[in-house]
């Protein structure tokens, strides 16, 4: 049986989440380097950092994953972005609050 899931709606829709016996394949990349759509189809690539460049000390990266889904799913995609940015910056805005740095009066 699936799962409710409250925060999700997709077309309007709820959405159910299937529960796996297996576990989740996390992948780790450093960030996220372009995307691009076409036909219905967005990919973003996504690299690894894989040193420096010594010469001119750039960074050097490397595409190491291209995650591709519907164009429909971007919404929902960037709503997860921007929910997790606000507890940053809420968890960031508490934590400052805690320090002697911020407790100190202007002037």
């Amino acid at each position: 049986m699936a799962e409710k899931q409250n925060s999700g709606q997709r077309n309007g829709r709820g959405v159910k989440l299937m529960p796996t016996n297996q576990p989740v394949e996390e992948i780790y990349v450093d960030g996220a380097l372009g995307m691009f759509a076409r036909a219905g189809v967005v990919k973003i690539n996504l690299f690894r950092v894989v040193g420096t460049d010594a010469s001119d000390d750039a960074e050097v990266r490397s595409v190491s994953h291209r995650l591709v889904m519907p164009i429909s799913a971007v919404p929902e995609l960037v709503r997860l972005i921007q929910s997790m940015a606000r507890s940053a910056r809420q968890t960031q805005a508490a934590e400052a609050v805690g320090t002697p740095e911020a407790r100190k009066p202007n002037g």
